[in-house]
């Protein structure tokens, strides 16, 4: 099992590895590769980080990558991550979320639950390139 990050047990190095995983990925995209064994600390980490790097009045697509990703979160951080979306609810245009169904279809499962509770528009996809192909589409149509 990876290691789950928490406030006692991760130093400050590890803390600026971790938000580095959460960044710019185009002008309007934000790439987001979550950790192999989620955490709350994490996800208050990408918070934190979006904070930073999202304008209150602007509006962007998130790119989701739940490849590297070993559980499903449990109810504590699936409301944690609902709140964080909800958050973003308006600014937010579309939310991608790639996770290899064949891999992790309890993943898969739980992310849909997620998004639907807290975004007004996604799409889940299993291959990255394919993700990143609708969000060219998107970003054509915005023009």
């Amino acid at each position: 099992m990876k290691k789950r990050y928490n406030v006692e047990n991760t130093s400050k190095k590890e803390i600026e590895v971790i938000k580095k995983r959460i960044d710019h990925y185009d002008k309007d995209l934000i790439l987001m590769r979550e950790m192999p064994t989620p955490s709350i600390f994490v996800q208050k980490l990408f918070f934190e980080k979006l904070k930073e790097i999202v304008k209150p009045e602007s509006q962007f697509f998130l790119l989701i990558d739940l490849r590297e990703v070993l559980e499903k979160p449990d109810s504590e951080l699936r409301e944690i991550l609902k709140n964080l979306f909800n958050h973003y609810r308006k600014q937010l245009i579309h939310c991608f979320v790639v996770v290899d169904s064949k891999v992790n279809v309890l993943l898969k499962f739980t992310a849909e639950i997620i998004m639907k509770k807290s975004v007004n528009s996604y799409s889940i996809h299993s291959d990255f390139d394919e993700a990143l192909g609708r969000i060219s589409s998107y970003l054509k149509g915005k023009k």
